[in-house]
C-alpha cells in the first residue's frame, strides 16, 4: 500500500504535515481559539480548539469571568488587579494564622512544662483530642527547645466532619516524641512502645512522629514512656 503526505508550508514560518479535516468553506469552522503556547527545545508549540470545542471553551470561560465579576464586584478589566490584591491578603492572613498557631503551641508547651521538674530530666506526657494535624509537631518543637526535656504527646482524632475539614486524620491516634539534648533518653529505648497504639512512623533527633490505629492503648503508651524515661540514663 502506498500513499502520500501533503506538506503545508507557510513561508519561512513553518512546514507541517497536513492533518486537518477539510471543509467546503471556512464558515463551517465557526470559531478558532488558541488555548496554550509552550516552547520545547527552542521551538514554539501552540494548542488550539476549533469549532464546537472552541465554542464550548468560550462559553465556559465567559461563565467563569462572569462569576468572578460578581464575586469580586469588579468590572472585567479590573479582575487581574482584584485577584492579585486578594492573593496578597490571603498570604498575609496565612502568615498571621501561622504566628497565632506558634504562640498557641508555645503557651501549651509552657503549661506542660510548668508541671514538670525544673532540674535534671523533665518528662512531659499529654493527651489531646481532635487538634489540627500540625498541633503535636508545633508543641513538641517548642518543648525540645528546653534542655533535658523528654516528651511524648498523643492526639486522638474522632474523624468528625469539622475535623476532616481542618485536615485531621480520621479515627486515629497521632503521636509525637521529642527528646531534647541532655534528657538522657534514647529513642530506641521507647520505640518498642508503639505497638501499644498500633503505631508507625519515624523521624530523626530530636523529634519522631507518626500515627496509630489503637486508641485503647493510649494510656498504657504514655505510662510506658514515663516509666522508661524514669529508668533510662
Amino acid at each position: 500500500m502506498s500513499g502520500s503526505i501533503r506538506l503545508i508550508r507557510i513561508g519561512d514560518v513553518d512546514c507541517v504535515a497536513c492533518g486537518g479535516v477539510h471543509v467546503e468553506r471556512t464558515g463551517r469552522i465557526r470559531l478558532v481559539r488558541a488555548i496554550a503556547r509552550e516552547t520545547i527545545r527552542g521551538r514554539v508549540r501552540t494548542a488550539w480548539k476549533i469549532g464546537d470545542r472552541a465554542l464550548a471553551d468560550y462559553v465556559r470561560t465567559s461563565r467563569t469571568v462572569a462569576e468572578l465579576v460578581a464575586l469580586l464586584c469588579a468590572p472585567v478589566d479590573e479582575l487581574p488587579e482584584r485577584v492579585t490584591a486578594q492573593e496578597a491578603r490571603i498570604r498575609e492572613a496565612e502568615i498571621d494564622a501561622r504566628r497565632l498557631r506558634q504562640r498557641t503551641w508555645r503557651l501549651v508547651a509552657g503549661s506542660l512544662l510548668s508541671d514538670a521538674p525544673t532540674r535534671g530530666r523533665r518528662t512531659v506526657t499529654a493527651e489531646f483530642n481532635d487538634e489540627p494535624r500540625d498541633f503535636l509537631r508545633g508543641v513538641t518543637e517548642a518543648l525540645v527547645e528546653c534542655v533535658g526535656v523528654a516528651a511524648c504527646l498523643v492526639n486522638r482524632t474522632s474523624g468528625r466532619a469539622e475535623g476532616r475539614a481542618e485536615g485531621r486524620a480520621e479515627g486515629r491516634v497521632q503521636w509525637s516524641i521529642g527528646l531534647a539534648p541532655g534528657c538522657g533518653v534514647d529513642y530506641r529505648s521507647v520505640a518498642d512502645l508503639l505497638p501499644l497504639i498500633g503505631g508507625r512512623g519515624g523521624g530523626k533527633p530530636p523529634i519522631w512522629q507518626g500515627v496509630g490505629s489503637d486508641t485503647a492503648g493510649v494510656h498504657r503508651f504514655l505510662a510506658g514512656f514515663r516509666e522508661r524515661a524514669a529508668t533510662t540514663g
